[in-house]
């Protein structure tokens, strides 16, 4: 008897604890908008050139990024957050190609080192 009642109560204290998760709720402070543009870079392929390009493709815009270094002590303008900067607004614009034509650095009122990058935005056919 002893035997029998050992397995049962374990039994019925397993149901008890996985019926008591199926009304548990998860909720977050992400947005889901938020997710979606942090990844959009990726989605927008960078040509060297013009010549690269599928041939069936549309242009759609020119496009810029912009890497600032405010103060001294924080960290410097680069080249790679301009590019990253031009190819989300690409991704706005529902393109999915870029071909960057320059990148300048130059100093601002507002930033002490300024990288910009321009770009042709286009929208290809893979």
């Amino acid at each position: 008897m002893k035997n029998q009642v050992l397995p049962l109560l374990i039994a019925s204290t397993l149901l008890s604890l996985l019926s008591s998760c199926s009304n548990y709720t998860f909720t977050s402070n992400l947005d889901q908008e938020n997710i979606k543009d942090y990844f959009a870079p990726s989605s927008v392929t960078i040509y060297e050139n013009d010549t690269q390009l599928p041939t069936i493709k549309q242009y759609i815009s020119a496009v810029e990024g912009e890497s600032c270094q405010i103060e001294n002590n924080d960290p410097p303008a680069n080249k790679i957050e301009a590019r990253t900067q031009a190819r989300k607004k690409a991704f706005k614009l529902k393109a999915n190609a870029v071909v960057f034509s320059n990148c300048t650095q130059t100093q601002t009122k507002q930033c002490t080192q300024l990288v910009i990058c321009y770009a042709k935005a286009y929208q290809v056919q893979k």
